[in-house]
């Protein structure tokens, strides 16, 4: 018994959305490195299907300044309580213990809401330490998902359509971006036929200074909207 661990770490957030929230964790995990990336970098479903039992996953993250990898299988879930299980199967955590559970769920409602995390491990010797790295850690993704920063854009139709080439541009006129750039274009095209496509997203643009960063957070953006719009229309019957 004394080798057997549990850590909870509970953070009260003002959020009316715990259905989206619990959707998040269940159905989009993908977009959780979008919302808090220098925690998480990728969470990528490897079997099944997302939210569904037996589902597998693997996650890129960082703790404690150091990378980290786990791979899990979605265990148990309970639709009413809003909680959802993951058994990590290999990576970080298993070179200490012997068992890794991880529990995400919300309660209360309205905008009172408490997002817990719970890990439940067995170690494998007394002398590894308890992961109280992964309080601190579950409570900052929570802070960040909670507080996600919003952002806008105004674009005019370029009257740039090649319906041919199946491409169209638009041109930002107002919001996020336009306060680093001088200008901002983007251009959506879709090459290729049948079940062999490619869908290319190209961001054109002239930044105002030289420590103007470019802005990559974009193509991964893109690249996400892509594949959900996908897995979305994968599940349309023809």
């Amino acid at each position: 018994m004394g080798l057997n661990g549990k850590l909870v770490s509970q953070t009260n957030i003002k959020s009316d959305g715990g259905d989206l929230l619990f959707e998040l964790f269940r159905y989009k995990l993908s977009y959780v490195p979008f919302l808090c990336p220098q925690i998480i970098h990728t969470a990528d479903l490897v079997a099944g299907q997302w939210g569904a039992v037996g589902s597998v996953i693997t996650c890129n993250y960082t703790v404690d300044g150091e990378k980290k990898f786990f791979k899990a299988v979605l265990e148990t879930l309970d639709e009413k309580k809003r909680s959802i299980t993951y058994k990590v199967v290999e990576g970080h955590g298993l070179e200490r213990f012997t068992s890794f559970k991880i529990t995400f769920s919300i309660s209360g409602c309205e905008r009172d809401m408490v997002v817990t995390w719970t890990f439940e491990y067995e170690r494998k010797s007394e002398c590894v330490p308890h992961p109280h790295e992964l309080v601190d850690l579950s409570t900052a993704i929570t802070k960040q998902i909670e507080h996600g920063e919003k952002k806008f854009f105004k674009a005019v139709n370029e009257d740039a359509i090649d319906e041919k080439k199946r491409s169209i541009t638009y041109k930002v006129v107002e919001g996020h971006g336009l306060e680093r750039f001088t200008s901002f274009k983007i251009t959506f095209s879709i090459s290729g036929c049948k079940r062999d496509m490619v869908v290319t997203w190209t961001f054109e643009y002239e930044r105002k200074c030289e420590c103007m960063p470019h802005p990559h957070e974009l193509v991964d953006l893109c690249t996400a909207i892509t594949k959900q719009i996908e897995c979305c229309y994968s599940l349309v019957p023809n």
